[in-house]
């Protein structure tokens, strides 16, 4: 029974040993499969691949080299771009972009300005091989830079003044008189000067502020273009003023506004005048006022004065008058002379001031048409003397001006100036 018993352990640890080497061997199997498939994929899914990568930069080095030890100055080359062909495994060149590939061309060791063709040198990343580039040199541009200064002027390609009203063109302004021109040395020398080109597609009838672009041109006139030269300023401001001239009336204001077409004849000698000056200016310009006339001053029937001529700002006298003759003649009006009595009671005294008239009577002349006059009487006339500057601390005989105020249907006014004399104590 016991024997029995030990032949069945005997035959389960049998049994276990096998199933244990049959699961190593498992392993080992899929660990050979797993190889397999590997070397497959690389060898046969994934094998050398060729992949061009477009626009690739080229990187100048060591300018800074040639910049401080032979003052020369790069001009062209540094925007060079280059295609570039790789080949390696699928899965590393697949992920390549311009980034990863390093473009440079070295300028160490010139020393004197020329063109020069440099190679291009590659770094590309590990397991991955150069085939070709679209070039494999750049052409460089190098010379000594230098900076002049040229005069800058004007002309005017496309500008068309309004016609009549006398237009005319003044002489442009430009915001600045030369221009700094920077560049190749062997370039610098074909410029002659600079302008900026006017150019007005409107018909022009004011004044007016443009932008121009400066241009540079050599001695015979040309435009220069070149690439490697700029300048500065690179535009510029112009004023470009347009003048205008007419022949505008002269005539006079009235201070008071008692004068009008039925009560006087003003005639201006001349009549008018040329002028000339902004556009803008004498288009909007009706008339020149050359005096304001004080109605109470003009004392005679028929009043001549002469008046020196002056103009509004921004007007020239074309005609070059200095003068013109002004003649007011009275028309239908004539004059009263009325005595009036001064009273208490037309003295302005705030100040309380100590005073005697040495007349309290005075005579005024008064203009207007003659039933206004002799419908007017004292009861309608107000004769003011104000002693308000006046303190008292002052003493003495002053002369006070008389204001004089009218109550009337009709345009009555005093004529001249009266004053009262007056003795503070």
């Amino acid at each position: 029974m016991r024997t029995l018993v030990n032949k069945k352990r005997a035959d389960s640890k049998t049994s276990g040993s096998s199933d244990l080497r049959h699961a190593h061997l498992a392993k080992v199997l899929c660990i050979l499969a797993a190889v397999v498939i590997w070397l497959y994929v690389m060898n046969v899914e994934n094998p050398d691949y060729e992949q061009t990568i477009e626009s690739v930069p080229v990187t100048i080095v060591n300018a800074e080299e040639i910049e401080l030890d032979n003052s020369l100055t790069i001009y062209s080359g540094y925007d060079v771009k280059v295609n570039v062909t790789v080949q390696g495994r699928k899965n590393l060149v697949s992920k390549i972009t311009a980034d990863d590939i390093k473009l440079t061309a070295d300028v160490s060791g010139i020393k004197e300005a020329g063109t020069y063709t440099l190679n291009i040198k590659a770094d590309i990343p590990d397991g991955v091989k150069l085939v070709s580039m679209s070039n494999d040199t750049i052409t460089v541009f190098i010379d000594k830079k230098e900076s002049i200064q040229v005069d800058l002027g004007y002309e005017f390609t496309n500008f068309i003044l309004e016609s009549g009203s006398g237009f005319s063109l003044g002489e442009p302004v430009i915001s600045v008189d030369t221009v700094t021109v920077t560049g190749p040395s062997r370039y610098l020398a074909d410029i002659s000067r600079a302008v900026v080109k006017i150019s007005v597609l409107e018909r022009v009838s004011s004044s007016m502020t443009v932008y121009c672009d400066i241009t540079l041109v050599d001695s015979d006139g040309d435009t220069v273009t070149n690439p490697y030269v700029s300048k500065n300023p690179s535009t510029a401001k112009v004023e470009i003023p347009v003048y205008a001239e007419k022949d505008v009336p002269l005539t006079v204001d009235y201070k008071y506004g008692y004068f009008n077409e039925d009560n006087v004849d003003v005639k201006i000698s001349p009549e008018t005048i040329k002028v000339k000056g902004d556009a803008s200016v004498i288009t909007a310009l009706d008339s020149i006022v050359i005096m304001t006339i004080n109605e109470k001053k003009v004392t005679k029937d028929v009043d001549v004065s002469t008046v020196t001529l002056s103009m509004p700002e921004g007007v020239e006298n074309v005609d070059n008058v200095q003068s013109a003759t002004v003649t007011i003649s009275q028309v239908g009006t004539s004059t009263r002379t009325m005595s009036l009595t001064i009273d208490e009671d037309d003295i302005v005294n705030p100040n309380g001031v100590d005073y005697e008239l040495l007349s309290d009577t005075v005579n005024v002349t008064f203009r207007g048409k003659a039933p206004d006059l002799y419908a007017l009487s004292p009861i309608n006339v107000k004769a003011t003397i104000d002693l308000s500057s006046y303190s008292s601390t002052f003493t003495g005989v002053v002369t006070v001006p008389l204001e004089i105020s009218i109550r009337s249907s009709g345009i009555v006014y005093e004529v001249g100036e009266y004053n009262v004399q007056v003795n503070i104590y």
